[in-house]
C-alpha cells in the first residue's frame, strides 16, 4: 500500500506542481491576493496563522479550479484544490491535493481515502455498495495507517439528525441558512466506540439531487475533518 502511493505520488507530482503554479498565478487579483494564496496552500494543513485564515475566507480564487475547505478539529481553516475525478460516472471519487501533498478522496461526500495525514485511511470500502442519504445500516472497510491496520470492520448506522452538531461553524452560512439543511448523522454500532458519532453531514437539494455541503468526518476520536466545497454556493430556497 505504502509503494503504491509514492510511485502514485512520484507519477502525479509534475502535474500538480503545474496545476498549482497556474493557480497561483491566474487569479485575475491583485499580486498580494497571489501571496494569500500561495500562503495559504502551503499552510493547507494545521499551523497557519489567523491572518492566513482571514486570507483563505476572503482570496478571490481562480473559477476555473474547485476548492475544499479543510479544518482540522475545528482549527484554522485551508484550502485543498481538486487534482482529478476518477471513477465510474455513477460513482465518481473526486482526488484533493495540499501543497504539501496530503491527498483526500471523496466519493458523494464520503472520505475513502486519505495519503499524507498523521492519521490515515489509505483504502474505505462499503461492501454492499456506497449507502444512500436515508436512515440505514451499512458495514465499511478501511485500511489504516499508521500501524498496518488492514481491513478493520466497522458497523454504522446512518439516521436524520434534528439539528446541526454541538459547536459545528459552517463557514459562509448564516445560522438561518444552515438550519435549512438536512442533517445526517453517522454512529458506530459495533466495539468500544459504540454510539459515538463518527460523521455529520449537511445535505442541501431536493431527494436524489442532494449535494453534501458539510461534513466533520472523525478518522478516530481525536482526529476529526470539517470540509466544505469552497466557495460557499447558496441555493436559493
Amino acid at each position: 500500500m505504502g509503494v503504491f502511493f509514492w510511485a502514485f505520488d512520484l507519477n502525479f507530482f509534475c502535474v500538480w506542481r503545474a496545476v498549482l503554479v497556474c493557480v497561483i498565478f491566474a487569479l485575475g487579483g491583485c499580486a498580494s491576493g497571489r501571496h494569500v494564496l500561495l500562503d495559504t496552500l502551503q499552510a493547507a494543513w494545521p499551523g497557519a496563522s489567523e491572518n492566513a485564515s482571514q486570507g483563505v475566507l476572503s482570496a478571490k480564487l481562480n473559477p476555473t479550479y474547485r476548492y475544499l475547505l479543510v479544518r482540522v478539529n475545528h482549527g484554522t481553516p485551508a484550502l485543498m484544490v481538486l487534482g482529478y475525478v476518477d471513477g465510474l460516472p455513477q460513482q465518481p471519487v473526486e482526488v484533493w491535493y495540499s501543497a504539501k501533498s496530503e491527498v483526500l478522496k471523496l466519493q458523494a461526500g464520503r472520505i475513502v481515502g486519505t495519503y499524507g495525514l498523521p492519521l490515515d485511511w489509505r483504502a474505505v470500502h462499503y461492501p454492499a455498495g456506497l449507502p444512500l442519504w436515508a436512515p440505514g445500516a451499512y458495514t465499511r472497510s478501511r485500511d489504516v495507517q499508521p500501524g498496518y491496520q488492514f481491513g478493520l470492520q466497522d458497523a454504522l448506522q446512518l439516521q436524520p439528525a434534528p439539528t446541526m452538531p454541538p459547536n459545528a461553524r459552517v463557514l459562509g452560512w448564516s445560522d438561518a441558512q444552515a438550519a435549512t439543511l438536512t442533517w445526517f448523522v453517522e454512529r458506530t454500532v459495533n466495539d468500544a466506540q459504540a454510539g459515538v458519532d463518527q460523521a455529520w453531514y449537511a445535505l442541501q437539494g431536493a431527494p436524489g439531487q442532494q449535494r453534501v455541503v458539510y461534513s466533520r468526518q472523525c478518522l478516530d476520536a481525536a482526529y476529526c475533518l470539517e470540509l466544505q466545497p469552497w466557495p460557499v454556493q447558496v441555493d436559493a430556497p
